[in-house]
């Protein structure tokens, strides 16, 4: 079995030099033939040097503009030559049997993707903050939310569920290409894995989720250089978009409207101005994204 490892990165030389290695290493301990492909995100430090002098044998591709996560992943997927792909950030340091665990259950022709166990830390491995594992889905307050499943360190059986697919997942790529890649509505980030892991899972794919893949990631490398209010606004924009793009209940709809206009009414009293921002831009996005696929 084949496998591309597709690596976004903008301004990641010093995440690629910490993780890369242990991406490496991984790989090596199993039999897989692979190839690893970094798309450049128009990075401006020296990432591309990095690698061409330090890893020629990784493929780079390099954007002429910043386009964000989602665009980044796409320009990899549809570049891939593998039909198994592991995309990942490069601010994840892989266990040494990760691909071990992980790459058995494509083994099914149905499996669409497979997660591990993600343990975010703080500035060193030891210092782990909390773990991801996969999502259970609810509705409050107007709006499709989620909560990490808790995990218990000795689970061994793998399951199927409903993931986000963002920060280091495996997918076959025919499966990736029928649901067109991230949808780049959301871009530059954020809840981009969770429209993917659940476009995947109403799709009828399995999504399988192995304890024994276990991969640390170091929380908000990139995303803590960004203003909190510019995140938020991104945040709830997209958490409007992802409602209306994916959910189809006529009674999920019906509180999602009158908690909109309940907000539009009262959110002013608490100055709560980002909230008006993300719904105005939101409208703005869904507004040129059918535009788009009118013309197609």
């Amino acid at each position: 079995m084949n496998i591309s490892v597709i690596l976004p990165n903008y301004n990641g030389a010093n995440l690629l030099q910490d993780n890369l290695p242990s991406l490496i290493n991984a790989l090596n301990n199993t039999s897989l033939e692979y190839e690893i492909i970094v798309v450049d995100d128009f990075s401006t430090d020296d990432s591309v040097k990095f690698l061409n002098e330090n890893y020629p044998e990784i493929k780079v591709i390099k954007h002429k503009e910043n386009k964000g996560f989602s665009a980044a992943c796409n320009t990899g997927i549809f570049k891939a030559n593998s039909e198994i792909l592991c995309i990942t950030n490069t601010d994840v340091f892989f266990d040494k049997d990760f691909f071990k665990y992980s790459i058995t259950h494509f083994e099914n022709k149905n499996t669409g993707a497979v997660v591990g166990v993600i343990k975010n830390y703080i500035d060193n491995r030891d210092n782990i903050t909390h773990i991801d594992t996969y999502i259970i889905p609810y509705f409050k307050h107007g709006f499709f939310r989620y909560k990490n499943a808790d995990f218990a360190e000795n689970e061994k059986d793998a399951k199927t569920v409903l993931a986000n697919l963002g920060c280091c997942f495996l997918a076959r790529k025919s499966v990736l290409e029928k649901l067109k890649g991230f949808n780049e509505i959301y871009s530059p980030y954020i809840w981009e894995d969770t429209d993917l892991g659940y476009r995947m899972y109403n799709s009828g794919f399995k999504i399988i989720f192995e304890p024994q893949a276990i991969a640390y990631h170091k929380t908000s490398s990139t995303l803590k250089k960004i203003k909190k209010t510019k995140i938020k606004i991104i945040s709830t924009r997209n958490k409007f978009l992802f409602f209306w793009l994916n959910i189809k209940s006529k009674k999920e709809w019906c509180f999602h409207i009158l908690f909109i206009l309940f907000s539009l009414l009262f959110r002013w009293l608490i100055f709560d101005w980002i909230y008006y921002f993300g719904l105005y831009n939101a409208l703005k996005s869904y507004k040129y994204s059918n535009k788009i696929a009118n013309q197609l």
